[in-house]
């Protein structure tokens, strides 16, 4: 039996309807499990609620859909076992190579409003190390770990380092062990891959381009492009530089040919720039109208971010090196890491425990590169905010301004940044790849801020609830 793993995506508050008979239901819930399987179709994404499409990213389902094909194959059967008073449905799943049970709800539109997949269980959860360094000295603190040691009591999580920035102040709190059987809390100079978070800093480039005066937000993306580029646009709608940022492009998740020469271990290592180009001579599918819905996509960010180097003459990593890392000081954030730095990187971990490959990114950096620690990462939320050398602190600025609304999911976007309007304006992005999660999220007024890195691919939005605490304790 394979160890126990959880997935909680999101908590919903969604009921289920109930059912005259369980058939559809099953129907229904064995045709998600098999499209999770094929995540480059983004059938699956589309049968989320949309409620649940703001908190997961399509990017986020397609690499649990990868991870479950690469641990127990195919599903194979499904079985519904029983119904609880509040509507959660639970099934067995049998898999070409194991048995899972399935915790599902749903709305009364019969889309899916909670889901997690529950391994066997075995006792080897139990010993988990749950160490932390956290000072326990006032009430933050003490949210903190409240809610940082229930994240650390889902099974085969590794560890996880939180960054709280208020104002002038900040503190760094460890838990958990960064490598299997160490007991080495993480530390803030343990480097992480911080996965999506990276486009936030591609879009960075971007708006320093338009405060130079180089660059416009609505210039076509075509202006950038060889002249053999078929043009970008569908129902006579152009595709524009903005469109790539804040992920209403029609470009879909990730590029066709991705798995061409790909192993699932580190899906981007042989994606390269010339490969990311080449694809549009192809005439890539442009599944929407520009501008007029949010989708995240990889490859805009990706081919945001190959422009902008372009553009530069030079490299991506080249380019956020001269203009935002060392500005900000940020001399731990990399993509390409040196000997020293590698000994800090830390190793990440799979749903089902087992040490994950790191992943290297080549043509689509822009998208998901980026690596870096927390102390780098509380100077860079610190600049987001308010400490930022002139040019930077206008482009973020510019950053926060919203320039798409998804009437459809009620979804609003700035460059690179999702816009939670709550009591006050919250900026939010959460990033993964195949071993690591993190999320980071903001708000400028109060200048508040809170970074989560982890070094295990389990979606946690617990960031987000200490956020909310200090904001209401302020």
């Amino acid at each position: 039996m394979r160890k126990l793993f959880v997935l909680c995506l999101l908590i919903c508050s969604s009921i289920l309807h109930a059912q005259d008979s369980k058939k559809p239901v099953v129907d229904l819930v064995f045709k998600f499990l098999q499209e999770l399987g094929n995540p480059a179709s983004g059938v699956a994404y589309q049968m989320l609620d949309s409620s649940f499409q703001q908190k997961v990213s399509q990017q986020r389902l397609g690499q649990l859909g990868m991870l479950v094909l690469d641990g127990f194959g195919v599903v194979k059967a499904l079985n519904i076992d029983s119904v609880a008073n509040d509507g959660m449905h639970f099934f067995t799943a049998t898999y070409l190579e194991g048995t899972a049970g399935v915790q599902i709800k749903m709305t009364s539109e019969q889309k899916i409003s909670y889901f997690t997949l529950v391994d066997i269980p075995s006792n080897s959860a139990t010993d988990k190390f749950k160490e932390y360094q956290n000072p326990l000295a006032n009430a933050r603190d003490s949210f903190v770990h409240k809610v940082a040691m229930q994240f650390m009591n889902i099974a085969n999580t590794r560890s996880a380092i939180i960054g709280v920035v208020q104002g002038t102040g900040m503190q760094i709190y460890g838990y958990g062990e960064t490598t299997k059987g160490s007991k080495r809390i993480p530390k803030p100079n343990d480097l992480y891959e911080i996965g999506s978070i990276t486009k936030t800093f591609t879009s960075t480039l971007l708006a320093l381009e338009v405060i130079k005066g180089k660059m416009k937000l609505n210039d076509p993306v075509n202006k950038y492009l060889s002249k053999q580029t078929p043009t970008l646009q569908l129902h006579d709608t152009l595709m524009r530089l903005v469109h790539l940022s804040n992920h209403s492009s029609g470009f879909g998740l990730i590029p066709k040919d991705l798995f061409k020469d790909a192993s699932v271990a580190d899906p981007y290592a042989k994606y390269t720039s010339e490969k990311m180009l080449r694809y549009l001579l192809d005439t890539p599918k442009i599944t929407f109208t520009p501008g007029t819905k949010f989708s995240n996509s990889n490859y805009a960010v990706g081919l945001l971010g190959e422009i902008m180097a372009l553009q530069n003459n030079t490299t991506y990593e080249g380019l956020l090196e001269k203009q935002i890392w060392n500005p900000l000081g940020m001399n731990d954030t990399r993509i390409t890491l040196n000997e020293e730095q590698k000994s800090r990187f830390v190793p990440g971990y799979t749903l089902d425990g087992v040490e994950s490959a790191h992943w290297n990114f080549t043509g689509m950096a822009a998208s998901g590169g980026i690596r870096s620690t927390m102390a780098d990462m509380v100077t860079y939320a610190r600049a987001m905010m308010w400490e930022a050398p002139k040019d930077l602190s206008k482009a973020f600025e510019l950053m926060r301004k919203e320039t798409l609304f998804d009437a459809s999911s009620g979804t609003r976007v700035a460059l690179g940044w999702l816009i939670i309007p709550k009591e006050r304006t919250i900026y939010a992005i959460d990033g993964g790849t195949g071993g690591f999660s993190s999320l980071m999220v903001f708000e400028p007024n109060t200048k508040t801020a809170v970074i989560v890195l982890t070094n295990v691919n389990i979606h946690q939005v617990f960031g987000m609830d200490i956020l909310d605490w200090l904001l209401k304790n302020q």
